[in-house]
Protein backbone atom coordinates (compact mmCIF):
# COMPACT_ATOMS: atom_id res chain seq x y z
CA UNK A 1 0.00 0.00 0.00
CA UNK A 2 2.56 2.29 1.23
CA UNK A 3 4.71 1.80 -2.25
CA UNK A 4 1.52 2.42 -4.39
CA UNK A 5 0.82 5.66 -2.53
CA UNK A 6 4.34 7.07 -2.99
CA UNK A 7 4.11 5.52 -6.55
CA UNK A 8 0.79 7.63 -6.99
CA UNK A 9 1.57 10.07 -4.78
CA UNK A 10 5.58 10.95 -4.89
CA UNK A 11 7.34 13.94 -3.98
CA UNK A 12 8.21 14.68 -7.53
CA UNK A 13 4.33 15.82 -8.14
CA UNK A 14 4.29 18.83 -8.43
CA UNK A 15 1.93 19.85 -5.61
CA UNK A 16 3.16 17.41 -3.35
CA UNK A 17 6.49 18.91 -3.80
CA UNK A 18 6.05 22.52 -3.56
CA UNK A 19 3.92 21.66 -0.39
CA UNK A 20 7.00 20.08 1.13
CA UNK A 21 9.49 22.69 -0.51
CA UNK A 22 7.57 25.29 1.00
CA UNK A 23 6.90 24.10 4.45
CA UNK A 24 10.46 23.30 4.87
CA UNK A 25 11.31 27.11 3.93
CA UNK A 26 8.92 28.75 5.54
CA UNK A 27 6.97 26.88 7.86
CA UNK A 28 3.31 25.48 7.62
CA UNK A 29 1.98 28.81 8.52
CA UNK A 30 2.87 30.20 4.46
CA UNK A 31 1.03 27.02 3.07
CA UNK A 32 -1.92 28.78 0.93
CA UNK A 33 -3.71 27.65 -2.34
CA UNK A 34 -2.16 30.48 -3.97
CA UNK A 35 1.45 30.23 -2.90
CA UNK A 36 1.07 26.86 -3.25
CA UNK A 37 0.21 26.99 -6.76
CA UNK A 38 2.53 29.61 -7.90
CA UNK A 39 5.37 27.33 -6.60
CA UNK A 40 3.98 24.54 -8.55
CA UNK A 41 3.25 26.60 -11.57
CA UNK A 42 -0.67 25.71 -12.32
CA UNK A 43 -3.83 27.50 -11.11
CA UNK A 44 -4.66 27.46 -7.68
CA UNK A 45 -8.03 25.29 -8.61
CA UNK A 46 -6.45 22.53 -9.35
CA UNK A 47 -5.72 22.10 -5.51
CA UNK A 48 -9.33 21.45 -4.91
CA UNK A 49 -9.83 19.34 -8.33
CA UNK A 50 -6.75 17.07 -7.54
CA UNK A 51 -7.11 16.62 -3.07
CA UNK A 52 -10.70 18.49 -2.49
CA UNK A 53 -9.01 20.97 -0.34
CA UNK A 54 -6.25 22.52 0.71
CA UNK A 55 -6.24 20.33 3.64
CA UNK A 56 -6.28 17.44 2.17
CA UNK A 57 -2.84 18.56 0.41
CA UNK A 58 -1.29 19.11 3.05
CA UNK A 59 -2.23 15.74 4.89
CA UNK A 60 -1.30 13.81 1.51
CA UNK A 61 2.27 15.92 1.20
CA UNK A 62 2.90 15.35 4.95
CA UNK A 63 2.42 11.13 4.58
CA UNK A 64 4.12 11.68 1.16
CA UNK A 65 7.63 13.48 3.03
CA UNK A 66 7.24 11.00 6.27
CA UNK A 67 7.10 7.64 3.63
CA UNK A 68 10.26 9.25 1.68
CA UNK A 69 12.25 9.90 4.79
CA UNK A 70 11.47 5.86 5.91
CA UNK A 71 12.44 4.73 2.40
CA UNK A 72 15.68 6.66 2.28
CA UNK A 73 16.47 5.92 6.17
CA UNK A 74 15.82 2.47 5.00
CA UNK A 75 18.44 2.55 2.17
CA UNK A 76 20.72 4.20 4.47
CA UNK A 77 20.35 1.52 7.15
CA UNK A 78 20.76 -1.39 4.22
CA UNK A 79 23.95 0.33 3.09
CA UNK A 80 25.52 0.59 6.33
CA UNK A 81 24.64 -3.07 7.49
CA UNK A 82 25.98 -3.67 4.00
CA UNK A 83 29.23 -1.90 5.15
CA UNK A 84 28.96 -4.15 8.23
CA UNK A 85 30.12 -1.03 10.06
CA UNK A 86 29.96 -0.81 13.66
CA UNK A 87 30.80 2.31 16.14
CA UNK A 88 32.87 -0.02 18.55
CA UNK A 89 35.05 -0.92 15.52
CA UNK A 90 36.86 2.55 15.67
CA UNK A 91 37.09 6.28 17.53
CA UNK A 92 34.54 8.41 16.63
CA UNK A 93 36.19 10.66 13.94
CA UNK A 94 36.75 7.22 12.00
CA UNK A 95 33.01 5.96 12.64
CA UNK A 96 30.88 8.96 11.60
CA UNK A 97 33.46 9.71 9.06
CA UNK A 98 32.52 6.85 7.47
CA UNK A 99 29.23 6.45 8.11
CA UNK A 100 28.65 9.62 6.34
CA UNK A 101 30.63 8.48 3.21
CA UNK A 102 29.28 5.37 2.23
CA UNK A 103 25.48 6.14 2.39
CA UNK A 104 26.66 7.86 -1.14
CA UNK A 105 28.51 5.15 -1.87
CA UNK A 106 27.90 2.81 -5.21
CA UNK A 107 28.02 -0.65 -4.56
CA UNK A 108 31.42 -1.70 -6.07
CA UNK A 109 33.00 1.10 -3.66
CA UNK A 110 30.83 -0.52 -0.82
CA UNK A 111 32.87 -3.87 -1.28
CA UNK A 112 35.94 -1.40 -1.14
CA UNK A 113 35.25 -0.13 2.06
CA UNK A 114 34.54 -3.80 3.35
CA UNK A 115 37.69 -5.09 2.50
CA UNK A 116 39.45 -2.55 4.47
CA UNK A 117 36.86 -2.93 7.45
CA UNK A 118 37.96 -6.67 7.41
CA UNK A 119 41.39 -6.07 7.01
CA UNK A 120 41.46 -3.63 10.14
CA UNK A 121 39.49 -6.14 12.11
CA UNK A 122 42.12 -9.29 11.08
CA UNK A 123 44.98 -6.56 11.73
CA UNK A 124 44.08 -5.49 15.05
CA UNK A 125 42.83 -8.58 16.47
CA UNK A 126 40.37 -9.13 19.38
CA UNK A 127 42.59 -8.00 21.98
CA UNK A 128 43.58 -4.32 20.77
CA UNK A 129 40.09 -2.92 21.57
CA UNK A 130 41.77 0.93 21.67
CA UNK A 131 40.15 2.99 19.83
CA UNK A 132 43.61 4.89 18.34
CA UNK A 133 44.85 1.45 17.55
CA UNK A 134 42.02 0.65 15.21
CA UNK A 135 42.50 4.29 13.80
CA UNK A 136 45.67 3.88 13.00
CA UNK A 137 45.56 0.69 11.38
CA UNK A 138 42.45 1.78 9.58
CA UNK A 139 44.42 4.61 8.17
CA UNK A 140 46.99 2.46 7.00
CA UNK A 141 44.84 -0.58 5.27
CA UNK A 142 43.06 2.64 3.68
CA UNK A 143 46.48 3.62 1.97
CA UNK A 144 47.46 -0.27 0.89
CA UNK A 145 43.84 -0.27 -0.54
CA UNK A 146 44.56 2.59 -2.54
CA UNK A 147 47.53 0.52 -4.11
CA UNK A 148 50.31 2.12 -1.59
CA UNK A 149 52.29 -0.39 -0.53
CA UNK A 150 56.07 0.36 0.08
CA UNK A 151 55.90 3.69 2.03
CA UNK A 152 58.56 4.02 4.74
CA UNK A 153 56.31 3.29 7.94
CA UNK A 154 56.69 5.76 10.10
CA UNK A 155 55.57 8.39 7.12
CA UNK A 156 52.33 6.45 7.45
CA UNK A 157 52.24 6.65 11.20
CA UNK A 158 52.99 10.54 11.24
CA UNK A 159 49.81 10.60 9.01
CA UNK A 160 47.43 8.62 11.12
CA UNK A 161 48.38 11.13 13.99
CA UNK A 162 48.02 14.49 11.96
CA UNK A 163 44.62 13.18 11.11
CA UNK A 164 43.93 12.36 14.73
CA UNK A 165 44.93 15.47 16.00
CA UNK A 166 42.92 17.52 13.85
CA UNK A 167 39.97 15.66 14.78
CA UNK A 168 40.37 16.59 18.25
CA UNK A 169 42.10 20.43 17.53
CA UNK A 170 39.06 21.61 15.26
CA UNK A 171 35.80 22.96 17.63
CA UNK A 172 33.28 20.86 15.23
CA UNK A 173 33.14 17.39 14.10
CA UNK A 174 31.35 18.81 10.38
CA UNK A 175 35.46 20.66 10.07
CA UNK A 176 37.38 18.01 11.81
CA UNK A 177 35.57 15.40 9.19
CA UNK A 178 36.06 17.53 6.04
CA UNK A 179 39.43 18.29 7.18
CA UNK A 180 40.13 14.88 7.02
CA UNK A 181 38.96 13.19 4.10
CA UNK A 182 40.35 16.55 2.48
CA UNK A 183 43.33 15.05 3.41
CA UNK A 184 43.60 11.34 2.88
CA UNK A 185 42.61 11.99 -0.25
CA UNK A 186 45.36 14.24 -1.17
CA UNK A 187 47.75 12.20 0.63
CA UNK A 188 46.77 8.64 -1.44
CA UNK A 189 46.49 10.46 -4.68
CA UNK A 190 50.79 11.78 -4.30
CA UNK A 191 51.45 8.66 -2.67
CA UNK A 192 50.40 7.10 -5.89
CA UNK A 193 52.70 9.58 -7.40
CA UNK A 194 49.45 11.20 -9.25
CA UNK A 195 49.55 14.93 -10.17
CA UNK A 196 46.77 16.94 -7.93
CA UNK A 197 44.44 18.75 -9.90
CA UNK A 198 45.47 22.43 -10.75
CA UNK A 199 45.20 24.21 -7.53
CA UNK A 200 43.86 20.95 -5.47
CA UNK A 201 47.31 21.13 -2.94
CA UNK A 202 46.59 25.03 -2.86
CA UNK A 203 42.65 25.19 -2.26
CA UNK A 204 43.07 22.63 0.12
CA UNK A 205 45.27 24.64 2.01
CA UNK A 206 43.14 27.78 1.77
CA UNK A 207 40.74 25.77 2.99
CA UNK A 208 42.81 24.32 6.27
CA UNK A 209 43.87 28.16 7.08
CA UNK A 210 40.25 29.52 6.42
CA UNK A 211 39.30 27.19 9.24
CA UNK A 212 42.15 28.28 11.18
CA UNK A 213 40.74 31.68 11.24
CA UNK A 214 43.84 33.60 8.92
CA UNK A 215 41.10 34.10 6.16
CA UNK A 216 39.58 36.78 8.12
CA UNK A 217 42.45 37.95 9.98
CA UNK A 218 42.48 41.95 9.59
CA UNK A 219 44.80 43.48 6.82
CA UNK A 220 47.66 45.56 7.88
CA UNK A 221 46.71 49.17 6.70
CA UNK A 222 48.86 50.24 3.86
CA UNK A 223 50.17 52.69 6.07
CA UNK A 224 54.26 52.89 7.47
CA UNK A 225 53.13 53.38 11.10
CA UNK A 226 50.74 50.41 10.92
CA UNK A 227 53.51 48.26 9.71
CA UNK A 228 55.80 49.26 12.46
CA UNK A 229 53.22 48.31 14.65
CA UNK A 230 52.78 44.81 13.52
CA UNK A 231 56.81 44.77 12.77
CA UNK A 232 56.92 45.36 16.86
CA UNK A 233 54.42 42.95 17.58
CA UNK A 234 55.76 40.46 15.62
CA UNK A 235 59.28 41.15 17.44
CA UNK A 236 57.88 40.88 20.81
CA UNK A 237 56.09 37.71 19.66
CA UNK A 238 59.43 35.78 18.57
CA UNK A 239 61.73 37.39 21.40
CA UNK A 240 59.21 37.11 24.28
CA UNK A 241 56.59 35.55 24.38
CA UNK A 242 52.53 36.31 23.44
CA UNK A 243 52.12 37.62 26.92
CA UNK A 244 54.41 40.00 26.28
CA UNK A 245 52.31 41.71 23.76
CA UNK A 246 50.06 45.21 24.69
CA UNK A 247 49.20 48.15 23.65
CA UNK A 248 51.23 49.73 25.87
CA UNK A 249 54.69 47.08 25.27
CA UNK A 250 53.84 47.31 21.52
CA UNK A 251 53.92 51.59 21.42
CA UNK A 252 57.10 51.33 23.03
CA UNK A 253 58.80 48.98 20.81
CA UNK A 254 57.42 50.86 17.53
CA UNK A 255 58.32 53.95 19.50
CA UNK A 256 54.75 55.24 19.08
CA UNK A 257 51.77 55.88 21.46
CA UNK A 258 49.39 53.39 22.90
CA UNK A 259 46.78 55.74 21.15
CA UNK A 260 48.20 55.32 17.92
CA UNK A 261 48.04 51.38 18.00
CA UNK A 262 44.74 51.43 19.55
CA UNK A 263 44.00 53.65 16.32
CA UNK A 264 45.16 51.11 13.70
CA UNK A 265 44.23 47.60 15.41
CA UNK A 266 41.72 48.38 17.99
CA UNK A 267 41.74 45.26 20.44
CA UNK A 268 44.66 43.22 21.31
CA UNK A 269 43.29 40.14 19.98
CA UNK A 270 42.96 42.02 16.87
CA UNK A 271 46.19 43.09 16.62
CA UNK A 272 47.49 39.56 17.38
CA UNK A 273 45.64 38.20 14.71
CA UNK A 274 47.06 40.58 12.23
CA UNK A 275 50.92 39.98 13.31
CA UNK A 276 50.34 36.10 12.96
CA UNK A 277 48.45 36.73 9.59
CA UNK A 278 51.71 39.05 8.59
CA UNK A 279 54.59 36.09 9.79
CA UNK A 280 52.38 32.97 8.14
CA UNK A 281 52.81 34.96 4.96
CA UNK A 282 56.09 35.84 4.96
CA UNK A 283 57.11 32.58 5.63
CA UNK A 284 55.37 31.68 2.55
CA UNK A 285 56.52 34.07 0.52
CA UNK A 286 60.11 33.50 1.64
CA UNK A 287 59.84 30.44 0.54
CA UNK A 288 57.94 30.86 -2.90
CA UNK A 289 60.63 33.12 -3.90
CA UNK A 290 63.31 30.79 -2.41
CA UNK A 291 65.29 33.30 -1.09
CA UNK A 292 67.07 31.67 0.82
CA UNK A 293 69.50 28.84 0.19
CA UNK A 294 67.61 25.53 -0.46
CA UNK A 295 68.79 23.10 2.47
CA UNK A 296 70.51 20.92 -0.06
CA UNK A 297 72.66 18.38 1.87
CA UNK A 298 70.33 18.73 4.94
CA UNK A 299 67.24 17.08 2.97
CA UNK A 300 69.06 14.53 1.69
CA UNK A 301 70.08 13.84 4.68
CA UNK A 302 66.30 13.80 6.28
CA UNK A 303 65.25 11.85 3.27
CA UNK A 304 68.04 9.47 4.03
CA UNK A 305 66.87 8.09 7.27
CA UNK A 306 63.36 9.05 6.50
CA UNK A 307 63.23 6.37 3.38
CA UNK A 308 65.47 4.42 5.65
CA UNK A 309 63.02 0.94 6.28
CA UNK A 310 65.59 -0.76 8.75
CA UNK A 311 67.19 2.78 10.50
CA UNK A 312 67.43 2.29 14.19
CA UNK A 313 65.79 5.56 15.21
CA UNK A 314 62.02 4.83 12.85
CA UNK A 315 60.19 4.61 16.17
CA UNK A 316 62.00 8.21 17.76
CA UNK A 317 61.63 9.61 14.38
CA UNK A 318 57.95 9.28 14.65
CA UNK A 319 57.59 9.81 18.12
CA UNK A 320 59.09 12.71 17.61
CA UNK A 321 56.70 13.94 14.80
CA UNK A 322 54.09 12.73 17.63
CA UNK A 323 55.35 15.14 19.58
CA UNK A 324 55.56 18.01 17.78
CA UNK A 325 51.87 17.41 16.53
CA UNK A 326 50.93 17.16 20.14
CA UNK A 327 52.83 20.22 21.42
CA UNK A 328 51.06 22.21 18.40
CA UNK A 329 47.52 20.88 19.91
CA UNK A 330 48.69 21.46 23.42
CA UNK A 331 49.65 25.33 22.01
CA UNK A 332 46.03 25.65 20.85
CA UNK A 333 44.40 25.22 24.18
CA UNK A 334 45.04 28.86 24.55
CA UNK A 335 42.36 31.33 22.69
CA UNK A 336 45.12 33.50 21.47
CA UNK A 337 47.17 30.79 19.48
CA UNK A 338 44.39 28.64 18.40
CA UNK A 339 44.51 30.17 14.87
CA UNK A 340 48.30 29.83 14.65
CA UNK A 341 48.09 26.45 16.07
CA UNK A 342 45.70 25.21 13.43
CA UNK A 343 47.36 26.80 10.49
CA UNK A 344 50.57 25.01 11.66
CA UNK A 345 48.31 21.99 11.58
CA UNK A 346 47.42 23.00 8.31
CA UNK A 347 50.94 23.41 7.17
CA UNK A 348 52.72 20.52 8.59
CA UNK A 349 49.73 18.07 6.70
CA UNK A 350 51.08 20.23 3.53
CA UNK A 351 54.43 18.69 4.76
CA UNK A 352 53.56 15.39 5.08
CA UNK A 353 52.67 14.97 1.32
CA UNK A 354 55.86 16.86 0.42
CA UNK A 355 58.00 14.03 2.04
CA UNK A 356 55.69 11.77 -0.02
CA UNK A 357 55.79 13.67 -3.16
CA UNK A 358 59.98 14.03 -2.76
CA UNK A 359 60.60 10.58 -2.59
CA UNK A 360 58.95 10.45 -6.38
CA UNK A 361 61.39 13.30 -7.42
CA UNK A 362 65.45 13.64 -7.90
CA UNK A 363 66.48 13.98 -4.15
CA UNK A 364 67.14 17.46 -2.67
CA UNK A 365 64.32 19.54 -3.92
CA UNK A 366 62.77 20.12 -0.90
CA UNK A 367 61.78 23.69 -0.22
CA UNK A 368 63.80 25.21 2.74
CA UNK A 369 60.69 25.57 5.45
CA UNK A 370 59.59 21.92 4.76
CA UNK A 371 63.15 21.08 5.61
CA UNK A 372 63.17 23.33 8.44
CA UNK A 373 59.69 21.27 9.48
CA UNK A 374 61.54 18.09 8.60
CA UNK A 375 64.49 18.52 10.67
CA UNK A 376 62.38 19.91 13.64
CA UNK A 377 60.28 16.57 13.70
CA UNK A 378 63.14 14.13 13.28
CA UNK A 379 65.00 15.85 15.34
CA UNK A 380 63.91 14.62 18.98
CA UNK A 381 66.57 16.29 20.92
CA UNK A 382 65.40 19.42 19.61
CA UNK A 383 62.13 18.75 20.69
CA UNK A 384 62.75 18.09 23.53
CA UNK A 385 64.96 20.95 24.48
CA UNK A 386 63.05 23.66 22.67
CA UNK A 387 58.90 22.52 24.14
CA UNK A 388 60.08 20.73 27.28
CA UNK A 389 60.05 23.73 29.75
CA UNK A 390 60.20 23.37 33.79
CA UNK A 391 56.84 25.69 34.74
CA UNK A 392 57.46 27.66 37.99
CA UNK A 393 55.42 26.21 40.76
CA UNK A 394 55.85 22.80 39.78
CA UNK A 395 57.80 19.63 39.85
CA UNK A 396 59.53 18.21 37.18
CA UNK A 397 58.69 18.77 33.51
CA UNK A 398 55.61 20.73 32.35
CA UNK A 399 53.85 22.03 29.06
CA UNK A 400 54.06 25.50 29.18
CA UNK A 401 51.72 26.12 26.22
CA UNK A 402 52.55 30.12 25.29
CA UNK A 403 56.48 29.13 25.48
CA UNK A 404 55.35 25.95 22.95
CA UNK A 405 53.33 28.29 20.49
CA UNK A 406 55.49 31.26 20.56
CA UNK A 407 59.32 28.21 19.79
CA UNK A 408 57.14 26.49 17.28
CA UNK A 409 56.39 29.78 15.22
CA UNK A 410 60.22 30.64 16.03
CA UNK A 411 61.30 27.29 14.55
CA UNK A 412 59.27 26.95 11.76
CA UNK A 413 59.55 30.74 10.35
CA UNK A 414 62.49 32.51 11.67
Amino acid sequence: MHQSFIADHDENEPLIAATIRIAALHGASALSSRTIGEFAGVAPSAINYRYGSLEGLISQAGLVADLTREAAWQSRAARLDALSLRPEDFGPGVYSALRDHVVNCRGEEILFWNEVIAGCRAARGPASANGFEAEDVFWGKLLEGCGITRLPPQVMQCFALAVRFAWMIFETPEASDAWAFALVTRFADRALGNSPASGGDSAWRRHAEAQAGLENAPTIPDHDTARRVIKATTDLIMSQGVASVTHRSVAARAGLSASSVQHFFGSRQTLLLAAYRAIYSSARERTLRNELPVGTLEADRLFGEITSQNHADTRENAAAFAAMHGLILSASQSDEMRPIAQALIARMGEASMDILGALKRPRGTISRLDAQILSMTLGQSVVRNLFLQPRSGTTGTDFSMEAHGTAIIRALFV
